[in-house]
């Protein structure tokens, strides 16, 4: 058998002695454990204490009384762009921040604010983002001079402008006034969504002239006066011309002024003041262009070509291809008018208008092709045709719009 002694008193001992018991001496070396090692542990819940943070910052912001918005006209909002235009239309939405208005003292008109959503494609959505909102309100804030001559006409939900989320009516009086337009959209969960337009409103000057203080009568010095108001006075003035009886062999092209143009008339009352030419109509801004007592004949083309807004009165068209065309925007509000022999009297081809006026009082429509074209016309207020004249016409009313047209108070016949 295999031994071993030990090593502190020397007696003889078994290989596989723990121990000697003569002297109870230990024979195993003990090592001193190393101390334990901290364990990297993973957290399995770290991550989800993380979505629980994010979940918690998002009721914070939405569900939580959030004030959502930049002060401007246009924020984004549970996926959505919701934005304020005072233009916009469904071939376009546009974002509008201000809208300049230049009225002369005493006047008076309404504008249109507009509020659309747009999804994450950039389509035009209302019923389901309407479905997050509790209520909404259109108010108005004075920053600057008088705040009596603006109001909040109307506003809400009108099933006539379906791709509109809301539509809002100002009222306006012509006095400076600079106001913010303010949309605020409460939604269901307690989150307030605000949008910011400003509207300058200006108290226009008129300027006027007439055939005995200015020279005018022949187109050389009518284009040379023309040319004079567009490149000389100030933007904002209402320019009134009235012109003497005559015949223009030109056009007459009317933009950056908000115009009255007056012709002369005859003993019966007809337009004595002749342009041989087409009148265009392209501003928009600072306001609306005045036509009357002016009679416009053709052979061909078009007589008013109107990009703007254009009230005609005691006007007269004859010989065109078409007589009025209303194109981008525009608008034409015909009151007492003749259209006689034209292939297309009137033609509506616009998606939006920035002015509006439903009343189509006492014109004549005699022996044109077609007299009333309705291409494109945005819902609005029902065209009334009362006390409007429809003879020899080969089409009286074609209307391929959605505009509803009531033409129960107008006339219809041949000869006469």
């Amino acid at each position: 058998m295999e031994t071993k002694k030990c090593p502190r008193c020397g007696a003889d001992l078994p290989a596989a002695a723990s121990f000697c018991p003569a002297c109870m001496a230990v024979l195993n070396e003990r090592k001193a454990a190393p101390p334990p090692k901290a364990k990297k542990r993973r957290w399995p819940w770290l991550a989800l204490a993380v979505c629980v943070c994010a979940v918690t910052a998002a009721l914070l912001l939405h569900g939580r009384g959030a004030q959502i918005g930049n002060g401007t006209a246009q924020a984004d909002y549970a996926g959505y762009t919701v934005i304020a235009s005072f233009n916009g239309n469904r071939a376009g939405v546009t974002k509008n921040s201000e809208k300049n208005v230049s009225l002369p003292a005493g006047s008076e008109i309404n504008t249109i604010t507009r509020v659309f959503v747009l999804d994450g494609d950039g389509n035009i959505v209302t019923d389901d983002f309407r479905a997050l909102v509790a209520s909404a309100e259109l108010t108005l804030e004075t920053l600057s001079g008088s705040e009596n001559t603006v109001d909040v006409q109307a506003w809400g939900v009108y099933d006539d402008f379906p791709e509109q989320a809301y539509t809002g009516e100002i009222h306006m009086l012509g006095a400076d006034s600079t106001q913010r337009v303010v949309w605020t959209l409460h939604m269901k969960n307690g989150d307030t969504l605000a949008l910011y337009q400003t509207l300058y409103v200006r108290e226009q000057q008129t300027i006027t002239f007439t055939a005995e203080d200015t020279p005018m009568a022949t187109a050389a010095e009518l284009t040379a006066l023309v040319k004079k108001i567009d490149t000389e006075l100030d933007k904002n003035a209402i320019i009134e011309v009235y012109l003497p009886a005559g015949t223009y062999d030109c056009g007459l092209e009317i933009k950056g002024h908000a115009y009255n143009v007056c012709g002369a008339v005859n003993a019966d009352g007809t337009p004595a003041t002749v342009f041989t030419g087409t009148v265009a109509v392209s501003t928009e801004d600072p306001g609306f262009v005045e036509l009357s007592n002016l009679s416009l004949r053709g052979s061909g083309g078009v007589g008013l070509d109107a990009t703007a807004a254009v009230e005609m009165k005691n006007c007269a068209f004859e010989g065109f291809d078409t007589a009025v065309m209303v194109h981008n925007g525009a608008f034409v509000h015909p009151t007492d008018c003749v259209f006689r022999g034209n292939a297309v009297a009137m033609d509506f081809n616009t998606v939006t208008v920035h002015f509006d006026s439903p009343d189509f009082d006492g014109n004549t429509f005699d022996g044109n092709g077609t007299a009333l074209l309705l291409e494109s016309l945005p819902k609005g207020e029902t065209l009334l045709l009362n006390g409007c004249v429809f003879r020899n016409n080969g089409t009286d009313i074609e209307n391929r719009s959605t505009r509803g047209v009531d033409s129960s108070g107008a006339v219809f016949g041949n000869g006469g």
